[in-house]
Order: C-alpha cells, then structure tokens, then sequence
C-alpha cells in the first residue's frame, strides 16, 4: 500500500522523535508509529527530521529509513518486515551517530540525509549535516559551529529464506555503532576523520568575481575502512560561523560526490521602521563538493574561480567550495549560458559548474552473412 513516511516535527506535545507511517489506502488507512526515544534526554524537547527511506532490494518497498533529530541522533529504523509488529529502531535501539562539536554540544539534524553504498567494504554510507533554523535565535546566530559527516553502516543483508518474510531482506551482521561522546579535540574525532579546507580564501576573478571560492588542504588524513585503523567515516566543520545545512545533500551530476548546499541566514529587522530591532543581516549561502565515500575533493575540476569559462584545476585552484546567491539553483553546464557578446548583464553570463566525464559510447558491429 501507499503510505506517506514523516517524523513527527517540532514542538509535539511530549517532545520525542517519532516515525510516522501513514497509510493512504486500504482498511482504515491505520497510521503506524515507531518512537526512537520513549524515556531519558532524548524524548524531552525532541522531534524526529525529515526521513530517508532506503530500497534495499529493489522490489519498490522501503526496507530501511534514516532520519535525524534535535538531539543530533541520527536513527535507523527497520521496516523490512511484513508485519509491522516486528518493525523498530535497528541497531540495538541505538543511533547510528551521535553528532556533536568540539566542546561536546549535540548537533541538531533538521534535514534528510541521503545514502551511497560503500564500494570498499560494503554497506551504507550515510551523509548528513546539522544545523536548524526554527527560532529567532537560530537565524541570529552567526558564530556556532555545524558539521557535515558522512558515516558508513555496516550492516550487511540477505534476501530472508524465512516461509512468512519470503523475498524481503534480513541483516546477516549488524555491528553495534560505536557512539563517539566528544571530542578528543576540535580536529580529532574518535573513530572519524577530519576534512578541511585550507583557512586562506580565493577572490573570483573575471566573471566570477563576486564569487569567494575553498580549496582543502592537500594534505588530508587517510580514510581507512578496513584493518588496522580503520574508522567509520569522516566530518568537515563548516568554516564560517553561523553556516548550516538545512537541506539533504545531493548527488553532483549523478556521481558519487556529494553536492551540499548551506546557508547563513537572514536575520535583524528593518532599522529604518523599527528602532529597536537589530541591525539586518543579510543571507548568505555556499556549496562545497565532496566524495561521499572519503570526503575528499572531487577528482574532476567542477568551478571557475578564475572567470574564465574553463575548469582548469591548475588556473582554478583546486577550489571545490564557493558562495552563491542565497536561493541560487545551482545547474551542471560545463562552461558560460551565454558567449559574452551575448550577455545583457555579468548576471547572464555567470558560469555554471562543470559537467562529470561521461562514459563514452560503445560502437559495435558485426558481419551478416
């Protein structure tokens, strides 16, 4: 049956994170509830995000679904049951990620996070970033600190053989998630790794001079998901204060490398009409493009900080993060809309990002006789 998949939101009467499953059809379309914290901090002044249903199998019903809190848990719920008594929050009850800072402050997750397959180890890399905007605090705030992770489960599945759950998947090995409850510093994080960009920005040039332009530094901590040292995945801290990501990141031109979008937002009031209000403070938005897999930069150039039309790793820098216009819907060209002739303002002939390699096309032929 159809069902619409929710978390309950904010501000419910008794504040806990909960899945809702709405049916749309059949018998009394019964609404299904699965609560990931039903006592102690994390079922007070909570609320389960926007969730991410996952297709394990390919047979058009969701298996799994990933959603984030308040409290900066990032929970797993198995629905991979026929009968939904059975459903509940995988991995032992617990979350498959606590997010939290440098000085051990929880992280609140209000968007979805999205999901690749680890092409290393197998299982599930789950990407997400933290950040909230629900209160007059949260658009004035300019100096917190928000992450984005990308964590790997490793939970590994079959096509279950039992007679009454025939054709659906089962976990075969399940691991309990390692749940890191601080920082050992603000650039060390337990059994993750760090990724950061260099603290030096790029002016855009030529036509993308009212741009501001990242780059990472070259050299990154290595990611290992197998053997001696192996980790869980890794974490970028956003580098402007205030900076958050309120949307679910994307998956750049069909590839592997994650698009994310953040934002500062907006905040104050008009100073000419209301003498008391804060001075306003304009929006500000970024997108940084990172490997899902090692956080990493991408391998192809994908932004002209120079203005020139061209992606050019050497003349553009390496640069994998730049600002763009708050709201801006950032599109996969390959070079200018327009030649410049043809452009009326430096608005029109903005470039776009850069397109990801295609496979070539493959010609064959053979003799009739």
């Amino acid at each position: 049956r159809w069902a619409l998949i929710t978390g309950n939101g904010y501000n419910s009467t008794n504040g806990r994170p909960v899945l809702l499953i709405q049916y749309l059809s059949g018998t009394g379309a019964s609404l299904e509830k699965i609560t990931a914290a039903s006592t102690g901090a994390n079922a007070t002044d909570n609320g389960l995000s926007t969730p991410r249903p996952v297709d394990l199998n390919g047979d058009g019903t969701v298996d799994v679904i990933y959603a984030g809190d308040l409290k900066g848990n990032m929970w797993k719920f198995d629905i991979s049951n026929k009968v939904s008594s059975n459903w509940g929050v995988a991995l032992g009850g617990n979350p498959l990620y606590i997010a939290k800072d440098s000085t051990d402050t929880r992280q609140p997750i209000t968007s979805a996070p999205n999901v690749r397959t680890n092409k290393s180890v197998g299982g599930m890399m789950v990407a997400f970033g933290t950040g909230r905007n629900v209160t007059d605090g949260d658009r004035s705030d300019r100096t917190s600190v928000q992450t984005v992770y990308s964590i790997l489960d490793e939970t590994k599945y079959t096509l279950d053989s039992d007679v009454a759950n025939k054709g659906k998947v089962k976990a075969v090995t399940s691991p309990a998630p390692t749940t890191v409850s601080s920082r050992t510093s603000p650039t060390a994080h337990g059994d993750l790794v760090p990724r950061t960009f260099n603290a030096t920005n790029i002016n855009g040039e030529g036509r993308s001079s009212d741009e501001v332009f990242w780059n990472m530094s070259d050299t990154q901590v290595e990611l290992k998901y197998a053997g001696t040292g192996k980790k869980r995945g890794w974490y970028l801290d956003l580098p402007v204060g205030g900076e958050r990501v309120l949307t679910m990141p994307t998956f750049y031109d069909g590839s592997n490398v994650l698009n994310i979008t953040s934002t500062v937002p907006a905040s104050g009031g008009n100073i000419a009409e209301e003498s008391c209000s804060p001075p306003a403070l304009e929006g500000k938005q970024y997108q940084t493009l990172m490997g899902i897999e090692f956080g990493l930069k991408p391998t192809v150039q994908l932004l002209d900080s120079d203005g020139d039309g061209l992606f050019n790793a050497v003349k553009d820098k390496n640069t994998n993060r730049h600002t763009t216009e708050p709201g801006q819907d950032i599109k996969v060209i390959g070079g200018f809309k327009k030649n410049p002739e043809d452009c009326v303002d430096a608005a029109a002939c903005k470039p776009d990002t850069n397109e990801m390699p295609k496979p070539p096309l493959t010609i064959n032929w053979r003799q009739l006789q």
